[in-house]
């Protein structure tokens, strides 16, 4: 029997006005993004979601949804560029 394929799971960081985070939060974990951290004081969300429902992810009015790319630092000792 073959292996299923998994869907990936990628990071999310989601921006919203202050004041509207905790409704941005229950709407975000009906669509299916299980949440990591809710940063109310400046409107961040973070979370994860299979790759392939991140388009399902609802826009909405003053809030971005972007997938988390990270950021990758050189070592202490590296050249300056």
């Amino acid at each position: 029997m073959p292996k299923k394929k998994s869907d990936p799971t990628i990071s999310v960081v989601v921006t919203a006005a202050t004041g509207e985070v905790d409704s941005v939060v229950t709407e975000l974990k009906n669509e299916g993004l299980q949440i990591d951290s809710v940063l109310r004081e400046i409107g961040i969300v973070t979370g994860r979601i299979p790759k392939s429902k991140l388009s399902t992810l609802k826009p909405r009015p003053g809030v971005t949804i972007e997938e988390d790319k990270g950021v990758q630092l050189p070592p202490p000792d590296a050249p300056i560029q």
